[in-house]
């Protein structure tokens, strides 16, 4: 039930930067807002690393970062879990204007990631080798020159079941050599292979 706003860091996680969770639980962070922050590297509103976070209904909203996960920005195998949580409106130079988890595993249910955007790689959410689960997600209006709302990449693979993915540029879904997204009943912009997947503007 808090608010993180209006912050800057130098370095890395302009709102909050959780290190090395090995000694101790896993954070829980509940009905907060993290907004307006910036980072000077990575994370502009959240960095973790050697953590596994958990966030429940909570905002993450027009965070600036320089570097990689404007947004969101999970390294060192962390594994978080997002459960109705928006992203929103958050801009960067770097992989993954919204999000992007690098290593590790990652777990979205009933989330939104939208109108994020960054001058680099994957507007919404870059899956940077490592294991994406997304449930009932809405992926839209995110932008990047290259990449996508959603892309996996270095080795990375997200499994997509009854998601929304559209409005995104340059396109919906993005999958380098020896990476892959696995969608189903879901509704992808220009389609994309999988069981009860459509293609109809939402």
């Amino acid at each position: 039930n808090s608010t993180i706003k209006d912050n800057f860091g130098p370095w890395l996680g302009g709102g909050l930067w959780i290190w090395d969770g090995a000694y101790g639980a896993p954070p829980l962070i509940t009905n907060v807002n993290i907004e307006n922050n910036s980072s000077g590297i990575a994370g502009g509103g959240f960095l973790s690393n050697y953590t596994n976070p958990v966030f429940e209904n909570c905002t993450i909203q027009n965070n600036e970062a320089t570097g990689d996960g404007a947004g969101l920005c999970f390294w060192g195998n962390s594994s978080p879990v997002l459960t109705d949580c928006v992203i929103s409106g958050n801009s960067g130079t770097g992989d993954g204007g919204g999000i992007i988890a690098d290593g590790g595993s990652l777990s979205m249910t009933r989330c939104t990631v939208v109108n994020n955007y960054t001058s680099y790689y994957s507007g919404g959410v870059s899956i940077k080798g490592a294991t994406a689960t997304l449930t009932n997600c809405t992926i839209s209006g995110n932008t990047s020159p290259d990449g996508a709302g959603i892309e996996a990449w270095s080795g990375g693979s997200a499994y997509i079941t009854n998601a929304i993915i559209w409005d995104n540029s340059p396109q919906a879904v993005s999958e380098e050599t020896g990476s892959n997204a696995y969608i189903w009943y879901s509704d992808i912009e220009d389609g994309f292979d999988g069981e009860g997947n459509i293609d109809a503007d939402p």
